[in-house]
């Protein structure tokens, strides 16, 4: 939460702390993928992304259905989101476009997610030129927000655009 306010040294120590849970002998895998997850966030918000990426791809990810069902953390939703923005920025669609795509439908925790991973695949089709997918994919997002509050309308205009010119484009 500390970085999603913009509040860097908090989430620094925090990161600390979570850091010597998961050096301890009793730490079990999903406090080690926690604090992967929390050292990539801030690597890449101080602009690291290599070690953003590199801290991602050693989650161990070795959870059951069970898990994920009863746990909302368990799921890595926030670490598999992050993979995929690190992955586009770096120009590797491709494989961004599938860990996009894995969020939304394997738990509660992911749903939150499921409107931006779509608009995040959107923009990549369209990008590669695959603008039926790229539509798909607005459409998506319009849809899950169409009945946002007022305040967070602006948040779907743009994409609306989009898929409004899409539309005509064909």
């Amino acid at each position: 939460m500390s970085l999603r306010l913009h509040d860097v040294a908090s989430a620094t120590v925090a990161s600390e702390t979570l850091r010597q849970l998961a050096q301890s002998a009793d730490a079990n895998v999903l406090v080690r993928d926690l604090d992967r997850g929390l050292r990539a966030s801030l690597a890449s918000a101080e602009g690291r992304a290599e070690e953003g990426l590199r801290l991602l791809e050693a989650l161990e990810l070795r959870d059951t259905q069970g898990d994920i069902a009863a746990t909302p953390f368990v799921s890595r939703a926030n670490e598999r989101f992050l993979h995929g923005e690190l992955l586009a920025a770096q120009g590797r669609d491709a494989e961004a476009l599938q860990w996009f795509a894995s969020l939304g439908t394997g738990s509660v925790s992911e749903i939150p997610l499921k409107a931006l991973s779509n608009l995040r695949q959107a923009e990549i089709h369209e990008r590669l030129g695959n603008q039926a997918e790229a539509a798909i994919h607005y459409m998506k997002y319009a849809e899950l927000w169409s009945s946002a509050d007022a305040e967070f309308q602006p948040a779907v205009e743009a994409p609306r655009r989009r898929l409004h010119e899409l539309g005509r484009s064909r």
